[in-house]
């Protein structure tokens, strides 16, 4: 009698379930030429990363991380998720969500969920998803034969690989999706602790050898805007950086980019002002040990080299630097 298949639990479902969103994304627009620029200051945020200070400045690093997308248009939404670590709901709007509600008078409290309560436990990373696919290409560039299950796995892990620049607009699909609503939460939550994390480790800001009572605060904000059954899209990247210090003056620091992504032919100079290629301003990340811990997380890259190149300033204004 042949073994009993294994049941499928929901996880399995929700991750064969982005898998297929993440290949009709690909199949869909693989063919055309995608065109991703950043703000040209992103490029000499870079050259700073890690900071790697000699000198904490702060004993604790408080943070907020809020993502979302404006989707306009035919079934279009607004939509954004916010974990911290800040436990006063009154503070976190003083934070991030206020930099959002000033910049996008149209979104409402109604438009934000927490993501907070999750932090606790052991989340799915994106690095799961494609650890089928990267498997089975390994398999094949040994001269395996692959099964179907590990041809589709592959073909999923190229297709989310060329079209990483467009995930923010995958994830607007996810997040729609009520069977994988949860998912797309904890992935959003881990997200989040994964940056302070990073924080904590690459830039040397944090320490018990600051000053008693010092705080950092870092405040992660990502706002895509697109337009439905479109392939463009416009995000805005804020990061900023405060540090407070009993009795003594409190310190601010923000950093922001533009990342603008679309088909078909590159627009014309006069769009791209103060614009450089996304992919090579991003290149020299790609092999720095400090950014392995973080690579498989979307816009991970851009968060943190904003952080990094916020703490900085911070460092700079207290003439460390």
């Amino acid at each position: 009698m042949s073994a009993p298949m294994p049941r499928r639990t929901s996880r399995d479902r929700g991750l064969a379930y982005a898998a297929g969103l993440i290949l009709l994304t690909a199949t869909t627009t693989g063919c055309l030429n995608i065109n991703a620029y950043v703000s040209s200051d992103f490029a000499r945020y870079v050259e700073e990363v890690p900071l790697n200070a000699d000198r904490p400045i702060a004993r604790e690093l408080r943070f907020v991380f809020a993502d979302g997308n404006r989707i306009s248009g035919l079934g279009g939404s607004t939509r954004f998720l916010v974990t911290t670590n800040e436990s006063s709901g009154e503070t976190l709007q003083s934070r991030g969500l206020r930099y959002i509600h000033e910049r996008y008078p149209g979104i409402e409290a109604k438009h934000f969920q927490s993501t907070s309560a999750l932090q606790e436990q052991v989340f799915l990373q994106t690095r799961d998803l494609a650890a089928p696919g990267r498997a089975a290409l390994d398999k094949s560039s040994a001269g395996e034969s692959l099964s179907a299950r590990e041809q589709g796995a592959a073909a999923t892990f190229e297709a989310s690989a060329r079209l990483d620049q467009a995930v923010g607009l995958m994830n607007a699909s996810l997040a729609a999706t009520q069977a994988l609503d949860a998912l797309v939460k904890a992935w959003h939550a881990s997200d989040g602790h994964a940056l302070a994390s990073w924080v904590r480790s690459h830039t040397g800001a944090i320490g018990d050898s600051a000053p008693e009572g010092s705080v950092l605060y870092v405040d992660f904000v990502r706002v895509l805007s697109a337009q439905s059954f479109t392939t463009s899209s416009n995000t805005d990247f804020v990061v900023s950086a405060r540090l407070e210090r009993p009795g003594r003056k409190t310190l601010h620091a923000v950093r922001g980019m533009e990342y603008s992504v679309s088909t078909g032919e590159p627009p014309p100079a006069s769009q791209l002002a103060g614009l450089t290629d996304y992919r090579a301003a991003k290149a020299p990340l790609l092999e720095r040990p400090a950014m392995q811990s973080i690579k498989n997380i979307t816009y991970a890259f851009e968060h943190a080299t904003l952080a990094n190149a916020a703490i900085a300033d911070l460092y700079r204004q207290l003439g460390l630097r």
